[in-house]
């Protein structure tokens, strides 16, 4: 359905309501006649039909209801305006119903003063059959003025009214009486005749954007075309042949000459009127044709824009059915416009995604406000999450005809999300390890010292019981004395060893590097475990590379990590075995240390757990070689603690080779402390 002109709405209105207002000031100077007996006030001139009284009212009733009803009003004025409608269209059937039937139930007489009497009818007071039957029809129209359809039954009543009522006026213009005048003694008043004209018009003009009325306020070429020619048809032919009439009538021509000069006239008229129509037509449509043409390049810059934006768009009607998608969507999900337009989402996803997409486009039409919310969609690589923006479209009402959709896929980013969400969990627990480690190296410290304490005094006292400084013993007391003197070195061994360890993990070990001749220092090292290498009859070979230098590192760790892999081998390492000690330059700025041996070998699985803090390969070797799992531990953490590294190879039964590599100058940011140099100088 086309627009409306607003200008024109609102002029038709307004003559609406005055026409109202005049068929009321009519009816009332009619009744104001009849009651104080003013002829010309009861009819429009000497010899004319009076208006009734019954008719006068109907007037009045039926203006005020076509006046209560412009503009629209609420429930109370609708019902006041439907009775006086109601009463006037009763009272037009009644009468209507005396003249067929031939009653008389004294309505004509209820408004006619006594003594009144109507020259022109035998019935004083009653309206003419055409008045009641047009009476009838106006009451209906206002009546029903608002009814659907909006053109029926309210419109046609009052078309036809009107078309009654300009054949009453085109007769008493023409002096035809066979126009207004019904039978031998009725006859339709001349202002009973302007005033049905006058009110038929104002109902027809009260809504002037519905029904057949809304065609003459289009403002498509039709409209134009209406407006132009329909006035001109009514009023030309009417007009023109009243003075046609005239100058016959006054002798100024003949018959044949009048009937030549209407048809002339109307010719010329209406030819002048359609040409100026069909130049406003053309240029109405030249207009049109461009409007269309700026509205197709507007759309086709729309669509470059949402086929160039990476999120998906559609259109949606009420229906739920696609009215429009962007080509990210057809990319998306596979599809061709063809294949999309028109259906639904039940058509084109799995039914429980397109449940949920359904019930959002139900809650932003209800609404009426935009919705944002997160949606899943299956695409050829798996589900998608996308934030879909929904956005009802509302038409000049208020109510939504459509709804946009913009989603934007954060699959990415939900990953994203998560992943930083797990590597925060991981960052915490290693965290708490950390704290955990840094509680038990704490813990460990301060219990070994708590052990220490005592155990040097046992040291003491057994080494002086042993010496016989505090007495004789014999020979049995002599070794047993011997083997706890044994084991209590060995367990200070292992508390100090606990120490540096708990030092290291906590980055509270001191270092204090100097100027070191490695190839010496491992010298110093094969020394101190010859004894033991000779009472398993293993020979230690000491290959020291030429060239190396020396190194600035702390020699007392240095020391401790040659003499922990070298007694690691020795113990490891069978009778009649060889241990291989390797000192060499890694590169420009590191040396390594290697220690090799003939012993047991190390399976592939277990080399990764040979570093680790109180860990041993297996059961039986625990057993079968004393140890507690500490030395390798804290000599990975002094290697690592100076920047360096360590490591193993071995095969079972062939022997294994540690491996050291260190820089030959210390590294700043290392996780042991350097000493100051007061300190390394000092001691």
């Amino acid at each position: 359905m086309g627009a409306v002109h607003p200008r024109l709405v609102d002029v038709l209105l307004q003559l609406a309501r005055a026409a109202a207002a005049a068929v009321v000031v009519m009816g009332v100077l009619v009744l104001l006649g009849w009651a104080l007996d003013v002829p010309v006030l009861k009819s429009a001139g000497a010899g004319l039909a009076t208006m009734k009284p019954n008719t006068a009212a109907c007037f009045v009733l039926a203006g005020l209801s076509l006046w209560l009803q412009i503009p629209q009003g609420g429930d109370r004025r609708r019902g006041i305006a439907r009775l006086l409608a109601l009463v006037a269209g009763l009272t037009g059937l009644l009468t209507l119903g005396e003249h067929v039937l031939g009653w008389d139930i004294g309505i004509d007489r209820i408004l006619l003063p006594a003594g009144a009497v109507a020259s022109d009818t035998s019935t004083p007071g009653r309206m003419a059959p055409a008045t009641a039957f047009s009476v009838v029809l106006v009451g209906m129209a206002v009546l029903f003025l608002d009814a659907r359809p909006s053109a029926f039954p309210a419109q046609y009543p009052a078309m036809l009214v009107a078309l009654v009522s300009f054949v009453a006026l085109i007769g008493y213009a023409y002096d035809v009486q066979a126009l207004y005048k019904v039978g031998p003694y009725a006859s339709v008043a001349l202002h009973t005749a302007v005033a049905f004209l006058i009110l038929s018009l104002g109902i027809l003009h009260a809504r002037p954007d519905r029904g057949l009325i809304r065609k003459f306020t289009s403002v498509g070429p039709g409209g134009t075309l209406l407006r132009r020619m329909l006035p001109a048809a009514v009023i030309v032919p009417f007009l023109v042949g009243w003075l046609r009439l005239l100058g016959e009538t006054a002798g100024l021509y003949s018959s044949h000459f009048g009937v030549a000069l209407f048809a002339t006239s109307n010719i010329v008229v209406f030819v002048f009127l359609l040409v100026w129509t069909t130049h406003s037509v053309e240029a109405i449509d030249a207009i049109r044709r461009r409007a269309e043409t700026a509205l197709r390049e507007s759309e086709q810059r729309l669509m470059a824009i949402l086929d160039g934006t990476t999120a998906v768009i559609s259109v949606k009607d009420t229906q739920g059915r696609y009215l429009l998608t962007n080509q990210r969507f057809e990319e998306v999900f596979q599809v061709n416009p063809e294949d999309v337009i028109g259906r639904t989402d039940h058509e084109c996803f799995p039914r429980e995604m397109a449940d949920a997409y359904r019930a959002n486009d139900r809650t932003v039409m209800e609404s009426r406000q935009p919705l944002q919310v997160e949606e899943t969609a299956l695409q050829g690589d798996g589900l998608h999450t996308y934030v879909s923006v929904k956005v009802p479209l509302l038409d000049s009402g208020g109510l939504p005809f459509a709804l946009c959709v913009v989603a934007t896929d954060i699959t990415e980013s939900k990953r994203l999300a998560e992943a930083q969400r797990r590597a925060g969990e991981l960052e915490e627990l290693n965290r708490q390890a950390r704290e955990a480690s840094r509680l038990k190296s704490e813990f460990l410290a301060n219990m070994s010292h708590e052990l220490r304490t005592p155990l040097n005094a046992i040291l003491g006292f057994t080494e002086m019981m042993h010496d016989g400084k505090v007495g004789p013993v014999s020979a049995d007391q002599k070794e047993f004395l011997a083997d706890v003197l044994t084991s209590s070195r060995h367990l200070l061994q292992l508390i100090n060893d606990v120490l540096d360890l708990a030092k290291v993990e906590s980055g509270k070990m001191e270092f204090r590097p100097e100027a070191v001749d490695v190839g010496k220092v491992a010298g110093e090292v094969r020394d101190i475990l010859r004894s033991l290498a000779g009472s398993k009859r293993i020979p230690v070979e000491l290959l020291v590379a030429p060239g190396l230098g020396t190194v600035v590192i702390d020699a007392g760790k240095l020391k401790q990590v040659l003499y922990n892999y070298l007694s690691n081998t020795l113990k490891f390492t069978d009778e009649g075995g060889r241990v291989t000690v390797r000192v060499g330059p890694e590169g420009d700025d590191r040396f390594r240390l290697e220690v090799e041996d003939s012993g047991i070998g190390i399976e592939p699985e277990d080399l990764g757990r040979l570093f680790v803090e109180f860990h041993q390969l297996d059961a039986s070797s625990s057993k079968k070689y004393a140890g507690t799992g500490l030395g390798l531990a804290l000599t990975r953490r002094i290697v690592e603690a100076q920047g360096g590294q360590v490591g193993a190879t071995s095969a079972p039964g062939r022997g294994s080779t540690f491996f050291a590599v260190l820089p030959r100058r210390p590294i700043a940011g290392t996780t042991g402390q350097v000493a100051p140099q007061e300190a390394q100088h000092g001691r």
